[in-house]
């Protein structure tokens, strides 16, 4: 059975999209729910694999690659190699839930992934598939051992982004409720429809929900950056662009200082509360519920 596959992105950075990503995936993978999780760090900032793995574990991994990341995939197609094994490059139990029934896979991202976009444009020109399939051709024999694969995408539609969106069945974008983030989930939607290939070209554009984080329920900034959301969302709709199933997801993540806290501890945020991941109550709990919903 082919695993519900979210990838989740936003044209603007700092909207939370790798905690988003990191705790949707732990707790998914917790036993309260009790899937087969692989999370999938394509962005080259490596957010997400610094903070499942520790920064320590990151950088020997970084600086002793060994063909056990994702970048590997796409110097594989590039250059025409198979060097890539899913085995040796995928950490079964990584730093961030050792020690507990968490059941999250980690498939690293690189810091060489800023120079994907390039070295497919150089050297990419005689596959025998449009190069957004890299990901899904190279991956798909392993996908099968997961339930739910989580990505953490960059702030971009370049050619990495096409290839986690080509290998989606759900494209997730977390905003906050301000102008700025809420531009970039529009930029985000004009791009992909501006596309060619197997993401867009004039097609509205399958994004499934928005995650709506840092939210404030007493703060009036944000109920009216929440409107904003939903009267774009509209627009989007109604000019065709994005798919009429899309909606804002109904678990605002609320506003915490514990995100840094659980990245420097390499922890998850319900694990350096101590709590089960029930007790985040309509924050990221919540959105992994909705997110199963949808499968």
């Amino acid at each position: 059975m082919a695993p519900g596959v979210f990838s989740f992105i936003n044209c603007k950075g700092g909207v939370g999209k790798t905690a988003v990503s990191v705790n949707v995936a732990a707790i998914l993978a917790h036993s309260r729910f009790g899937q087969r999780v692989l999370l999938l760090d394509m962005d080259p900032q490596c957010s997400a694999t610094k903070w499942v793995m520790g920064d320590a574990e990151c950088v020997e991994r970084m600086d002793n690659e060994n063909h056990k990341t994702v970048y590997q995939l796409f110097h594989d197609a590039a250059y025409g190699t198979d060097s890539f094994d899913f085995d040796e490059a995928v950490l079964k139990t990584p730093k961030a839930v050792r020690g507990t029934s968490i059941n999250l896979n980690l498939l690293p991202g690189s810091r060489n992934l800023r120079n994907v976009e390039d070295m497919l444009w150089q050297r990419a020109v005689n596959l025998s598939y449009p190069v957004t399939q890299i990901l899904i051709k190279k991956l798909r024999p392993y996908l099968s051992n997961y339930d739910i694969v989580i990505v953490d995408c960059p702030p971009n539609t370049f050619r990495v982004t096409q290839n986690a969106l080509a290998m989606s069945t759900h494209v997730l974008v977390p905003v906050m409720p301000d102008s700025l983030s809420l531009s970039g989930f529009e930029d985000l939607v004009r791009s992909l429809y501006d596309l060619g290939g197997s993401v867009g070209k004039g097609r509205a554009v399958p994004i499934a929900g928005i995650i709506v984080n840092q939210f404030r329920r007493n703060l009036i900034e944000c109920v009216q950056g929440m409107a904003q959301v939903s009267v774009s969302l509209m627009n989007l709709k109604n000019q065709g662009r994005i798919s009429p199933s899309c909606r804002i997801f109904r678990s605002p993540i609320p506003i915490s200082t514990a995100c840094p806290t659980a990245a420097r501890a390499c922890r998850p945020v319900f694990l350096l509360k101590g709590e089960g991941p029930e007790a985040l109550g309509k924050g990221y709990y919540g959105v992994a519920k909705e997110l199963l919903e949808l499968i």
